[in-house]
C-alpha cells in the first residue's frame, strides 16, 4: 500500500471516470509521485462496465473510492465529488493525465489562497499513452465560440494555443477553462451552484467559466504548470456520446445565465443543426422549467457583470469581427416545418373518433386539411376520407361549440374551403331551431362562454347572413349581453369578459347592431384585473380592436401597453403554460401576429417569432413525451391540433 505522508494539502483531487482501465492508476500514480504533501484523492467510478478492478487502485494509492449505482455523467459526478471534500480547495481532473512539475499542488494552493473568486486552469499539452507529446503546442485555456455558421460549435470552447517554447508567465486571464485541470474554492463553487442541472457530458467548462466572469470573478490560466492529457475522439472514447445530452446542457446555459436575444439564438441554431436531438433535449427542458426560472432568478441577483462584458474578454482571442447576433427568422427554421409534419403524421394515424370540433376528430381534421393543402396536396383525398368516415360513424349528443352541433356547423363551413362538399344552410336548417332553443336556455342561465355557452352556439349563425331567423337570434343575444354587462360589470369572470368582448367585435365587423355594448365593455375591461401577462396582452389587444374604427385618445396607451408586453417575454414564460388556443401560447402568437400585420413593427415580429418557437417546442415535447395522447391533448381548442394550426396560419400570412 502507498504510504501517506505526514503533511496534508488543503487541496482535494476529484477524478470522475468511466471505463478508463489502467489510465486511472497512471493518473493517480503521477499525482502521488509529483507532490511531497499528502493530497486527498476521490475516485468516482461512474458505473464502469469494463470489469476493471478499480477498487484495487484505490487501495494501493490510499484514495477515497465512490461507485455510482447508475451512470450519472461527468457533471453530476463532479458535483458528488465536491460535496464530499473536507478541504477548502479542490481540483477537477480527468482520469488520463500526467504531471511533470514537482509540488504543483503547492503552487496551485498559493494562488487559490490569494484569490477566492477565481477559477484556475492549468496549461496543457496533448500526449500519447507513453506520456510523450503529440505536437509542439501548449493549450492555454480557451475562447468560446459564440457566433457563426458552424452550429455544432455554439457555446463550445476552442483552444488558445502557443507553440513550444512559449512565453511562460505565471498567470494570465482566459475567457474559458479547458484541459481538464480546474481548481477553485469549495465556497465559490457552492455560491455559483457548481454544475447544477447539467446532464451527463458536455458544456461544463463553458457553464462554469461564464458564471465566474458574470459574477465578477476571473478565469485564470496558471501557465508555469503544465499537465499532460491523453485526448480521445470518436471511437476512442470508452463510452457512448449522446447529442441530446449535449444540447440539453447548452440549453441550460442559455436559459439560466444568458440574455434573452442570445438564448433565442442558441435555441434556433441547435434546432437547425439537429431538429430531432434538439426536440428531445427541449422535451427534457420542459420538465425542469420551474427549476430553471428559480436558478435564473438567483443568478440575476448575484451577477455583477453582463454578457457584453464577457464578450469583450472573449473578443481578445477571436479574429472574427462578428460579435453581434445575426438576425434570426425562426419561422423559416426547418425545425418548425418538422414539428408541423410530426403533428400531421400523428393525427393522420390517431384521429379521434368523436365528431367534436373543439375537442374531437373534426378539429383535428381541420388542421390536417390545412397542412395538406399547403405542404402535401396529394394527401387531401386521404383527409377527406377521414372526414367522411367521421361524419358517417359518429353520433352527436351535444349542442355546444366545443364538442357538439354548433362546433360541427362552424368546422364544416371552414372545411368547405378545401372540399366544397357541404351545403351548410341545407344541412343544418333542420337543426337551427334546436340550436336556437339551446341558445335561449344558455342565455337564461347567463352562460356566455365560447366553448360550452351561448357565444359558441351562435358562432356558426354569423356565417349565414342570409338567414333572417338566425340574424334575429343574434340580435336578441346581443341585447342580453348588453344587459348582462351593465348589471354584472364588476363581477364578470375575466375570461368570460374577454370572450364577450371578442364576440362583440366580431359582431360589429359583420355589421350587427351592437348599440352601446362595446363602449360599455371597454369601460369594464379598463377596470378589470390584468395582473398576469396573458390577461394584460389580451386586454390591450381587445381595447385596440374596439377603438380601431374610432378616434380614441386611449388608443396610443393600449398600443404602448402591448409593445411593452411584446418586449417582456422571458420572465413570464413559466406563467403561460398552456399549449391550447383557448388560454395558451398560440393565443399570444395570434395576438402578436395580428399586431405585426397591422403595424409592421419589429417588436411585434420578434414577439411572434418567440411565441411561435415556444409553441412549436412545447408541441414537440408533448409528441416526444407521450406515446398516446388523450383527445384533449390532440384537440383544436386545448391541444396540439390547434397549436399547429395557428403556427401554420401565421407562417403563411
Amino acid at each position: 500500500m502507498h504510504s501517506p505522508l505526514t503533511m496534508y494539502s488543503p487541496l482535494t483531487v476529484i477524478i470522475p471516470f468511466l471505463n478508463e482501465g489502467d489510465e486511472v492508476e497512471n493518473t493517480v500514480k503521477s499525482i502521488r509521485e509529483t507532490n511531497r504533501e499528502y493530497i486527498e484523492i476521490i475516485l468516482i467510478n461512474d458505473c464502469s462496465s469494463d470489469g476493471y478492478d478499480y477498487e484495487r487502485v484505490a487501495t494501493i494509492y490510499n484514495t477515497q473510492y465512490i461507485v455510482n449505482p447508475q451512470r450519472m455523467g461527468v457533471a453530476k459526478s463532479r458535483e458528488i465529488g465536491v460535496s464530499l471534500i473536507k478541504t477548502p480547495f479542490f481540483i477537477l481532473l480527468d482520469a488520463h493525465m500526467r504531471f511533470y512539475k514537482e509540488n504543483w499542488c503547492d503552487i496551485l494552493v498559493s494562488y487559490l489562497e490569494k484569490e477566492d473568486r477565481a477559477l484556475y486552469c492549468l496549461a496543457c499539452k496533448a500526449i500519447d499513452k507513453s506520456g510523450e507529446p503529440i505536437n509542439n503546442l501548449i493549450g492555454c485555456g480557451a475562447k468560446l465560440f459564440l457566433y457563426g455558421n458552424d452550429f455544432s460549435k455554439i457555446l463550445q470552447p476552442e483552444w488558445i494555443t502557443e507553440e513550444i517554447p512559449y512565453q511562460e508567465k505565471d498567470i494570465e486571464e482566459i475567457p474559458c477553462i479547458l484541459g481538464a485541470a480546474y481548481a477553485m474554492s469549495s465556497r465559490y463553487w457552492n455560491y455559483l451552484k457548481g454544475l447544477s442541472m447539467l446532464k451527463y457530458y458536455g458544456a461544463d467548462e463553458a457553464y462554469l467559466s461564464l458564471k465566474v466572469w458574470l459574477e465578477g470573478g476571473r478565469c485564470i490560466l496558471i501557465k508555469n504548470t503544465i499537465t499532460g492529457h491523453i485526448f480521445r475522439t470518436g471511437t476512442q472514447t470508452p463510452y457512448a456520446m449522446y447529442w441530446p445530452h449535449l444540447f440539453f446542457n447548452k440549453l441550460i446555459i442559455s436559459e439560466t445565465v444568458l440574455p434573452e436575444d442570445y438564448k433565442r439564438y442558441v435555441h434556433a441554431k441547435l434546432m437547425a443543426l439537429n431538429p430531432e436531438a434538439y426536440m428531445t433535449a427541449y422535451a427534457e427542458l420542459i420538465k425542469v422549467k420551474d427549476d430553471i426560472v428559480n436558478l435564473r432568478s438567483y443568478y440575476q441577483a448575484i451577477f455583477t457583470k453582463n454578457f457584453d462584458f464577457f464578450k469583450q474578454i472573449n473578443q481578445k482571442y477571436i479574429d472574427s469581427e462578428n460579435t453581434d447576433i445575426p438576425s434570426i427568422k425562426i419561422n423559416e427554421e426547418d425545425g418548425i416545418r418538422k414539428v408541423l409534419k410530426s403533428v400531421y403524421d400523428y393525427l393522420i394515424k390517431n384521429n379521434s373518433s368523436t365528431i367534436g370540433f373543439g375537442v374531437g376528430g373534426l378539429g383535428e381534421i381541420m388542421y390536417m386539411a390545412e397542412y395538406a393543402s399547403i405542404y402535401a396536396k396529394d394527401e387531401l383525398p386521404k383527409v377527406k376520407k377521414l372526414l367522411d368516415e367521421l361524419l358517417e360513424n359518429s353520433k352527436l349528443e351535444q349542442f355546444d361549440f366545443e364538442t357538439g352541433l354548433s362546433g360541427l356547423a362552424w368546422g364544416l363551413n371552414y372545411l368547405n374551403r378545401h372540399f366544397h362538399a357541404f351545403d351548410i344552410d341545407e344541412q343544418f336548417k333542420e337543426s337551427d331551431k334546436l340550436l336556437c332553443n339551446v341558445l335561449y336556455d344558455k342565455i337564461q342561465k347567463q352562460d356566455f362562454a365560447i366553448p360550452g355557452g351561448a357565444l359558441g352556439i351562435s358562432f356558426p349563425f354569423m356565417e349565414r347572413k342570409n338567414n333572417k331567423t338566425l340574424n334575429d337570434t343574434i340580435d336578441i343575444l346581443l341585447r342580453y349581453i348588453n344587459a348582462y354587462i351593465f348589471r354584472y360589470k364588476d363581477r364578470i369572470p375575466r375570461f368570460t369578459l374577454f370572450e364577450i368582448t371578442y364576440f362583440l367585435i366580431l359582431a360589429r365587423d359583420k355589421n350587427f347592431c351592437i348599440s352601446d355594448s362595446l363602449h360599455l365593455v371597454s369601460q369594464v375591461l379598463s377596470d378589470s384585473d390584468k395582473t398576469d401577462y396573458l390577461s394584460e396582452c389580451i386586454s390591450a389587444y381587445l381595447m385596440i380592436a374596439i377603438n380601431e374604427k374610432t378616434e380614441n385618445s386611449s388608443k396610443d396607451f393600449h398600443y404602448n401597453t402591448l409593445r411593452k408586453s411584446a418586449a417582456c417575454r422571458e420572465a413570464v414564460l413559466a406563467k403561460v403554460s398552456e399549449i391550447g388556443i383557448y388560454k395558451g401560447y398560440p393565443l399570444l402568437m395570434y395576438i402578436f401576429h395580428a399586431m405585426y400585420r397591422k403595424t409592421q413593427e419589429t417588436v411585434f415580429r420578434d414577439a411572434l417569432a418567440y411565441w411561435k418557437q415556444e409553441t412549436a417546442l412545447k408541441t414537440a415535447s408533448i409528441l416526444l413525451h407521450t406515446s398516446v395522447l388523450s383527445e384533449t391533448e390532440k384537440s383544436f381548442l386545448y391541444g396540439i391540433a390547434g397549436a399547429a394550426f395557428v403556427i401554420l396560419k401565421t407562417n403563411q400570412q
